[in-house]
């Protein structure tokens, strides 16, 4: 949906823009708002949100769009929304990251009522009859379903065609971060989206329908629930004070494993999974047979083991096979919490593999492992005894350590993490 400046007569599209980013005229109210009765939106961004969603602030435009489509998306399977037209709007704004002109774009997306919707909504103050009738139901609020839906919009628009609008688009999305927290919902892991950086191309260069398939399909997983332990009873250990009920974890103290290569982090994962499914009581061959493998990478080449590690059905991402799933059922264990465990501890090393060292994407997925684990009151091992393959010397380091050394990390006892 797009307005004129009435000076140039180029394009505005967002209806948040003050200036024409073309000849620098302001825009008066009534070319923006007119008319308008809109309630002024509540800013719910507080420290939580915005204390660790700075990351995103990496990312280029099209790809915080994609985050603000999950987002939304999320919302609407959370309050259960089933409704032709958000199957349309969300078909037509996921041509986005494929479209090579942004014109072609908003022309097809205004075949959706919801864009036109959207933007109606936050100068008149009230969504239509049409819209609220499969609202109601659910107990969705209005006010809170059109703030997401606006917010949703702006990340992108409030960049089109009229200049870049960095800090507002971030604000926007920071907007439905907020949102989305109300009724517990978290964003994606950011690390997804790292083929697309704002450093890179400002926009973000098109991708192929394939691309664009795997971003919209199949991503999983969350965001701030990383940095959120449980509430506790009783009270916690000294050691496991930065993991205390309510609080979020000490990213200072997590912060330490940085310094140490991709093989280093990865193997501080690997003693945090077997932790984990010992606190958990989880003995099977398969579980073996998966570390061992695992513990291969120290010492060798990533492609021979890559080789041995396909070897481990635990190793491969889909469904846990049906014996695991037994076996932790059997336990009392979320079959959820170990596949997300089990994924995010392989993701810390081949995050990288295949491409230029990705230092934040490894410590963003050591980040979830370390609070999975925690969650279990499972302490990490302390940083010093892997202190000798650095990140400085040798960002992969995996075929710097000698195999006496990858037994000696493996085997010593290393003691827990202290704050």
């Amino acid at each position: 949906m797009a307005f004129s400046c009435p000076k140039c007569q180029r394009v505005v599209y967002s209806r948040s823009s003050k200036f024409c980013g073309y000849c620098g005229e302001l825009l008066p109210g009534n070319t923006i708002n007119a008319g308008t009765t809109r309630r002024p939106r509540a800013r719910f961004c507080q420290g939580r949100i915005t204390k660790y969603t700075h990351h995103y602030h990496k990312l280029s435009l099209r790809a915080r769009f994609a985050v603000a489509l999950h987002c939304f998306e999320r919302y609407c399977r959370a309050k259960n929304l089933r409704h032709p037209s958000l199957d349309l709007f969300l078909d037509q704004m996921w041509q986005l990251p494929c479209a090579t002109s942004f014109q072609e774009w908003d022309h097809e997306a205004d075949k959706s009522e919801l864009v036109q919707i959207g933007f109606d909504v936050d100068r008149d103050g009230c969504l239509p009859a049409r819209v609220t009738a499969w609202l109601k139901p659910q107990g969705v609020s209005e006010d809170e379903f059109g703030d997401l839906l606006f917010c949703t919009l702006e990340v992108i628009y409030c960049n089109a065609l009229f200049g870049l609008a960095n800090e507002s688009s971030m604000g926007f999305l920071q907007e439905v971060f907020s949102i989305i927290a109300r009724v517990g919902v978290c964003p994606p892991p950011v690390e997804c989206f790292f083929l697309m950086l704002f450093v890179d191309d400002v926009y973000g260069k098109p991708l192929s329908p394939e691309q664009r398939d795997v971003w919209r399909y199949q991503v999983k997983g969350d965001f701030l629930e990383k940095f959120v332990a449980p509430a506790r009873t009783g009270k916690p250990k000294s050691s496991q004070l930065q993991f205390d009920s309510h609080a979020h974890i000490n990213l200072a103290i997590t912060h330490r494993y940085r310094v140490l290569s991709l093989v280093a982090r990865f193997v501080v994962a690997l003693h945090c999974f077997d932790r984990y499914c010992r606190r958990k009581n989880l003995r099977h061959p398969m579980i073996d047979f998966f570390l061992d493998r695992m513990w291969k990478l120290p010492g060798n080449s990533f492609p021979e083991w890559e080789v041995d590690a396909h070897q481990s059905e635990l190793f491969s991402f889909g469904l846990l096979p049906e014996e695991m799933s037994d076996l932790l059922e059997l336990h009392g264990v979320s079959e959820e919490e170990f596949d997300r465990l089990r994924e995010s501890t392989v993701a810390v090393i081949t995050t990288s593999a295949y491409s230029a060292p990705d230092d934040m994407g490894s410590m963003l997925r050591l980040d979830e492992v370390i609070a999975i684990v925690a969650r279990a009151g499972v302490i990490p091992p302390p940083v010093e005894p892997f202190a000798m393959s650095l990140f400085a010397n040798e960002p992969y380091g995996w075929d710097k350590v000698t195999h006496k050394q990858s037994n000696l990390w493996r085997y010593e006892d290393h003691g827990n993490l202290e704050a």
